[in-house]
């Protein structure tokens, strides 16, 4: 079996997701968890962090507690970046919902 080997654009394209998948699943996550995590240097997870953020798929969430030095910056998935919408027609009424992408009824 060969192993596959991918192009440098495959790759940016893998880490990116592997971050926002990684916020998404935990909800929120500060930048030195998610390089531990994803084994990831932090100037490849900030360039990632910075097309996430241009995008608004990802957003600023507020500090963590503080463990003596600077506190880190916490990051969460803008739940209202995408949204889906669903309807039912019936004879007597019409109905619609919009949910976000945790699921959550808008």
């Amino acid at each position: 079996m060969e192993k596959q080997t991918l192009t440098s654009h495959e790759l940016k394209k893998q880490n990116r997701s592997n971050v926002y998948q990684y916020i998404y699943q935990s909800r929120c996550a500060s930048r030195p968890e998610l390089a531990a995590a994803l084994q990831m240097s932090l100037p490849t997870l900030s360039q990632n962090l910075s097309e996430l953020e241009q995008e608004q798929l990802i957003e600023k969430a507020g500090f963590k507690d503080s463990t003596g030095g600077r506190k880190a910056q916490l990051l969460t998935c803008n739940s209202l970046a995408r949204i889906a919408v669903g309807s039912e027609i019936l004879k007597e009424f019409i109905r619609v919902c919009a949910i976000d992408l945790y699921g959550t009824v808008i």
